[in-house]
């Protein structure tokens, strides 16, 4: 895995209703839930929670976490000063879907602070265009973060995981159980073509890999995306005419959500695909 110790895996296997009713709770959209998610299963390790300001600033400076471990993209909870007043400064809070209430995990809080966003900007997404998609929703989602380890509940997991969608965990178990030792990762948010193919090929040919995880992105969509489900279809296709033999593949959908940062981003997804074993 990414950095100095092992694979991050953060869970909760049952969760009692006395513990989801007395604790404090927020409400979280769908992009946050897929944050919580990737941090608890260890697709960020070895990252284990929420970034507080030193480390968001340490990200954007030095390209490091503050274990001194590579990082290039901040991963923070943003929440409004209305929520801020309403939660503890420390201490373990129930995150909740702001779809349908259902608990999602639990954040041991660290410290609430105050985020001024406009100091970090231009470094982050390399412009200060207030038209910038990912600009635009940092500046709008909220003047506090909070910052802290997550915990996901299994119970969440099981009812949100979809087909072709799999842990760090059990990427690392099937490459075992079948031998492949040396795998290409590929990143991609649309439907194969011919070029995508022949780069698979060629990444596969020149670093005489065993097996390639092709890994479409399966989280939130903007307007005009290519549906996660003909994606996967698409590429389960190739897969099924044996375009890839006699190298193996894997097919598993990345729970996660463009943030328009460029060559941070890049290099962000390529460190979850390490994790992933590639």
């Amino acid at each position: 895995p990414h950095g100095k110790g092992e694979l991050v895996h953060q869970s909760i296997p049952k969760v009692d209703d006395y513990t989801i009713k007395n604790l404090p709770s927020l409400k979280i959209n769908n992009k946050s839930i897929s944050d919580v998610i990737q941090i608890s299963e260890g697709v960020y390790t070895p990252l284990t929670g929420f970034m507080c300001m030193k480390e968001i600033e340490s990200v954007l400076s030095n390209n490091k976490l503050l274990t001194d471990d590579s990082w290039t993209l901040p991963i923070i909870l943003q929440i409004t000063q209305e929520n801020a007043n309403k939660l503890p400064i420390n201490g373990e809070i129930i995150l909740l879907d702001e779809k349908n209430g259902d608990p999602v995990g639990i954040l041991d809080i660290e410290s609430v602070e105050e985020f001024n966003s406009v100091n970090f900007i231009k470094s982050w997404f390399g412009t200060d265009d207030n038209n910038h998609p990912g600009l635009k929703e940092i500046i709008n989602n909220g003047n506090y973060i909070l910052s802290g380890r997550t915990y996901l509940f299994d119970s969440y997991r099981q009812l949100t995981k979809k087909h072709h969608e799999y842990s760090p965990k059990q990427t690392r178990e099937i490459f075992y159980h079948n031998g492949w030792y040396n795998i290409v990762g590929f990143h991609t948010r649309n439907i194969p073509h011919s070029g995508h193919e022949h780069i698979q090929l060629q990444a596969l040919e020149l670093s005489n890999a065993d097996a390639i995880l092709l890994s479409p992105v399966t989280g939130i969509k903007k307007t005009g995306d290519f549906s996660s489900d003909v994606i996967i279809a698409c590429y389960q296709r190739l897969i099924n005419k044996g375009i890839y033999k006699p190298k193996g593949a894997l097919l598993s959908g990345f729970n996660t959500y463009s943030r328009y940062a460029g060559p941070r981003e890049a290099i962000f997804t390529a460190i979850c695909r390490k994790n992933f074993v590639c």
